[in-house]
């Protein structure tokens, strides 16, 4: 159990993220392809790659990861607006492209609520009940197998 824990008789308070987890999130974000856990280990200072691991799996290492890549992506997509802008003004090129940027500059511009319109809305999980109502018997389904000598045509 994590000392701090004890010291400060709060149970609530989250663990600190290792240092060494915060370096091998970093390479394994900014490393295209499947990752080298081996070499991440070795790099970051963990003996094989199950200690690694091990600490990868830990929920405030989960919780950082996540925390790391939501704040990556953020960054990648604040450039999103100027390259969108420089598809819609280039000359000549894929007009189908440019109807895209600019419907996707729009978006950004009237935000999430604008987004949301355009999805489609989930189907509930769930089972639907019909009640007929009225005297109207459902369709019979003739399930009788054919006789062999309607076949000898």
């Amino acid at each position: 159990m994590n000392t701090r824990l004890i010291e400060h008789r709060n149970r609530k308070a989250t663990p600190d993220v290792p240092e060494r987890v915060k370096l091998a999130a970093e390479i394994l974000a900014t490393t295209p392809g499947a990752p080298d856990y081996a070499a991440i280990a070795a790099a970051v200072g963990y003996t094989n790659v199950r200690m690694l691991r091990r600490a990868l799996s830990l929920p405030q290492s989960i919780r950082y990861l996540r925390e790391h890549k939501r704040a990556m992506v953020e960054e990648i997509n604040m450039g999103n607006p100027e390259r969108l802008r420089r598809i819609a003004d280039a000359e000549g090129g894929n007009a189908m492209a440019k109807v895209a940027a600019v419907r996707g500059l729009e978006l950004m511009q009237n935000g999430d609520a604008a987004a949301d319109a355009l999805r489609a809305p989930r189907q509930a999980a769930g089972i639907t009940i019909v009640i007929e109502t009225g005297n109207r018997a459902p369709p019979t389904i003739d399930v009788t197998p054919a006789r062999e000598d309607e076949y000898a045509e």
